[in-house]
């Protein structure tokens, strides 16, 4: 089995997720069993398993599988199904649609329904909160989207849990962790147990030590020699290097492993620090372009197998799609798809915007991601300073990229660094030039240069604007560019992808002695 490590699997995804999601539709086209593993505890995540398109032996969550619930069907579960101890009233409802139960005139459970959370079944339990006679929480029941209780939450104070235990659809407690303060004040688990697991109890004092633990596990279930991608590294390395079965195990690098600008001697990327200081503790290392490969070779000198793999992959559909010329296009619309974030350096694509606006009146700038933090609005604010706030919006999230990047015109990158850049491949596939400071690593891997978009000197805004605008006022270099756009995602096919896991497995199947 090959499995893809990660935390969870939101609604709204980042690039990791995006990049797992796609990798395991090449997998399944190609009759390669793999699975998702996230190791976060939520209780709604089989139902985001199958939004994100997965089927069910396509994942595995760590708590469903202590719980056994990984096939469990939905099952309905509302207020008229809760039982309530003797003299309660009957649940009364409120105005924000969830239910009261009184004794006498205090309020000692409160049923909190999934409602939009879960359109499909809005009457759903989600929590049923429990009241002393002082109205302080004591005790939360988390329930299951599927319709059972699946954790209960012992609090000492309204805010701050003492002790969770995670139930399986029986009632009987599979998990067990508690919380303590720390002289800061800050609330910590200081202690894991895995309950009655093939007869045994097992403590760990923390999310490293159960991560070994659930992956050692699965390896062991699986015969030994499965293959482990580490796609998202937050507590899961240290697990899945000190597990002590046989296994192939992959750092995928997602991301620039250091400050791009000076990839020799500048501080590891945190996410990858501990990865990276035990470099030769893997069996492989992935990296998506081969510049990123040569500086990671040349600083570490490992003596692990190295492979380029692009995490970006173009379906067959999208290759075979139709065409789209500049007529049926947002005439001027050049558009960001990314998180609004301090690195993304989206005030400089401003900045050429305000250049662009004045040699193309008709030009306009649209910004499609979630927020981090306050840079939006420091973004809305220089807007408004330039008197653009008639040619600059702010979207959000969305869902519907493929349909956003069909109609634009041109998309901009301005990033100090890129691991790859899953949205500028996306776009480039719809016939999208694309325009991006010279930065490592991705941009200079998806465009080639005056064929499919233009790569400018770092910080260049002028270059960025200039040659924006160029594309935006000739048609016809335009169309030679998206045309150039269309024809350079096959490089990025399925097939053209496909060919460079071989390798990858040809090494995992000599190391396992297979």
């Amino acid at each position: 089995m090959i499995y893809f490590i990660n935390t969870v699997m939101p609604d709204r995804k980042t690039g990791v997720e995006f990049a797992q999601l796609k990798r395991m539709k090449l997998f399944r086209n190609h009759n390669q069993p793999a699975k998702i593993i996230t190791r976060l505890f939520e209780n709604d995540g089989h139902k985001n398993y199958f939004n994100a398109g997965l089927k069910e032996n396509e994942f595995i969550n760590l708590f469903e599988w202590l719980q056994g619930t990984g096939s469990l069907k939905y099952q309905e579960c509302t207020v008229s199904d809760l039982k309530f101890p003797d003299g309660m009233s009957t649940p009364q409802k409120n105005d924000d649609g969830s239910y009261s139960v009184f004794l006498g005139e205090a309020e000692m459970y409160k049923v909190v329904l999934w409602n939009e959370n879960d359109k499909e079944h809005p009457e759903q339990v989600h929590e049923v909160i429990e009241y002393d006679f002082t109205h302080h929480v004591v005790k939360t029941n988390i329930y299951d989207v599927r319709g059972f209780k699946t954790q209960e939450r012992l609090h000492q104070t309204d805010d701050a849990p003492v002790t969770d235990l995670i139930l399986n659809p029986d009632g009987q407690i599979v998990y067990e962790s508690f919380w303590l303060f720390d002289r800061a004040g800050n609330i910590h688990n200081s202690q894991f147990i895995v309950r009655n697991f093939e007869g045994r109890d097992y403590q760990f004092n923390g999310m490293k030590g159960l991560t070994r633990f659930f992956l050692n596990q699965l390896n062991l279930a699986d015969g030994q020699g499965d293959i482990f991608i580490s796609d998202r590294n937050e507590n899961a390395d240290w697990g899945l290097l000190n597990f002590p079965s046989k296994a192939y195990k992959i750092l995928y690098l997602h991301n620039v492993h250091s400050d791009a600008i000076e990839p020799m001697h500048s501080t590891l990327n945190w996410n990858y620090q501990f990865a990276l200081n035990n470099i030769n503790k893997w069996d492989a290392i992935i990296a998506s372009t081969q510049k990123q490969l040569d500086d990671l070779t040349t600083r570490f000198h490992q003596t692990v197998s190295v492979f380029k793999v692009p995490v970006g992959i173009v379906p067959d559909s999208q290759v075979e799609t139709d065409r789209i010329p500049l007529g049926d296009r947002n005439k001027g619309q050049i558009i960001a798809v990314c998180r609004i974030a301090a690195e993304k350096r989206l005030n400089l694509l401003i900045d050429a915007f305000a250049i662009i606006k004045r040699l193309v009146p008709w030009s306009h700038l649209d910004f499609y991601g979630n927020p981090a933090g306050d840079v939006q609005k420091q973004l809305t604010d220089q807007v408004s300073k330039l008197n653009l706030s008639d040619s600059v919006k702010f979207h959000g999230y969305i869902t519907n990229v493929n349909e956003v990047e069909s109609k634009a015109q041109l998309f901009g990158v301005t990033s100090a660094m890129e691991g790859f850049n899953l949205a500028m491949l996306e776009a480039n596939s719809n016939g999208v030039p694309l325009v991006s400071f010279d930065v490592r690593y991705g941009p200079s891997e998806i465009i080639q240069n005056n064929v499919n978009g233009y790569v400018v000197p770092m910080n260049d805004v002028n270059a960025i604007a200039t040659s924006m605008a160029e594309l935006l006022l000739d048609d016809e270099k335009w169309q030679r560019f998206s045309t150039a756009s269309y024809e350079n995602s096959e490089r990025f096919s399925e097939d053209s992808i496909w060919k460079l896991w071989q390798p990858v497995f040809a090494d995992a199947k000599e190391k396992m002695g297979e």
